[in-house]
């Protein structure tokens, strides 16, 4: 990727954030320790459109799109947790509220399994197809070209690229795209493609990580090599606007961490949109703040790990990227804890930590002193917190969130 903003060609940008040695993948798990520690790496160079009022678009200038590769084995499902189960019920809603006034199908850009396409289908008694390289077919009904196919839902184990609609053979009266363009070194190329598919006054729906958010709470760890293009409210709308989509309403969701935009396929009027909180904050000040943010975390948790045995809970992208970010190998962060059953006994790249389940923190617990457990997002504290009640394993559980590394919350 280039220096110049990919969303409104601005030649100047400032960098905002560095790291060497990063994984290349971060929902990537390894079947041994060996494999582990021998992933790719890159480095990371993020930068920031400088005409922040207008635009403000984030994207990591060192991405080389050869470091990914988004195929079955990549895991990057939430949907065990209650929390974002919620989220999704509140965005199927919405969407299916939205949908009603267009007849066609649904296309969901990035629909990993197919869970939530075929739910929303479902609910909306429509008809629905689906993206996804990482698609894993002998999990599902499969037919003999290797497509997931049922009455209702059709699945592409492929990347949406220009060529996709081709393979779409009724008209669309809706788009998903949830966590995809954060993944895309060139999100405009496929907001214009999607467009290309919608009947007139067609609904897109698109969810992306909030870049504000990320500045604002210090939240280094969110920047890593998978998620290779930041938005904040301008630069969406702005990127929106570009791909022939009015009528746009842009809010924040989940706590403030992602932007939920909705936007139609018509000629309507454009929807106006606050600047962002960082609109009018230098890229020197983003970069001091992300630097202050980790050198404190680091400082932090070596200190917790003289005396306490410390885990993460969270082997998603945010521990993963922690535990890296700030160099910390077995010896002082011996393992990650996740519910998903998919990523338990596989291993984190380049740091090399095992992913346990919950009920074997136990074994790692020390004798004089419970284990302090870093959760990675605080909108999961109380589903955890209740767990670990019903498991009756006592610790000290601490949330990552904002400026303040760990808060003491149990």
């Amino acid at each position: 990727m280039s220096d110049d903003c990919p969303i409104c060609g601005c030649s100047t940008s400032s960098e905002i954030f560095r790291a060497l040695r990063q994984p290349a993948m971060l929902n990537r798990l390894y079947a041994s320790r060996i494999e582990a520690l021998a992933a790719r790496s890159v480095d990371l160079l993020f930068r920031r459109c400088d005409d922040a009022a207008r635009c403000g678009f984030v994207w990591n200038a060192a991405f080389d799109p050869a470091s990914v590769e988004y195929a079955p084995g990549y895991v990057n499902d939430q949907s065990q947790s209650p929390a974002f189960r919620a989220h999704l019920q509140r965005v199927r809603s919405r969407i299916a509220a939205a949908v009603q006034s267009v007849d066609g199908d649904i296309l969901e850009i990035g629909c990993g399994q197919g869970g939530f396409l075929r739910e929303i289908c479902a609910l909306t008694n429509r008809r629905g197809t689906g993206f996804d390289p990482a698609f894993d077919s002998t999990q599902n009904v499969i037919d003999e070209s290797g497509e997931c196919t049922r009455t209702d839902v059709t699945i592409h184990q492929q990347l949406f690229a220009d060529e996709s609609p081709h393979l779409i053979q009724r008209p669309i009266s809706s788009v998903v795209c949830r966590h995809i363009l954060e993944h895309l070194p060139d999100p405009m190329r496929v907001l214009q493609t999607a467009a290309s598919t919608l009947a007139d006054g067609g609904l897109l729906y698109v969810e992306v990580p909030c870049f504000d958010w990320i500045a604002s709470h210090g939240a280094f760890f969110d920047l890593f090599n998978e998620h290779c293009t930041l938005f904040s409210k301008p630069s969406l709308h702005r990127a929106l606007c570009d791909a022939g989509f009015s009528d746009i309403r842009i809010e924040h969701v989940f706590g403030g961490q992602y932007l939920a935009a909705q936007a139609r396929l018509t000629v309507a009027a454009q929807g106006d949109v606050a600047p962002g909180s960082l609109a009018t904050l230098g890229a020197d000040s983003i970069r001091d703040a992300f630097l202050e943010s980790r050198n404190a975390f680091g400082n932090e948790l070596v200190t917790a790990t003289d005396s306490h045995r410390v885990l993460i809970w969270g082997a998603g992208a945010k521990g993963v990227s922690l535990v890296n970010h700030l160099g910390l190998d077995v010896a002082r962060v011996p393992a990650l804890i996740d519910i998903h059953p998919h990523k338990q006994g596989r291993y984190v790249p380049i740091s090399g930590q095992q992913v346990i389940a919950p009920n074997n923190i136990r074994q790692l617990a020390r004798d004089d002193a419970p284990p302090v457990i870093l959760v990675m997002n605080p909108n999961y504290l109380d589903e955890i917190e209740r767990m670990l009640n019903d498991l009756n394993i006592e610790a000290v559980v601490r949330a990552v969130h904002g400026r303040i590394s760990v808060a003491l919350h149990r």
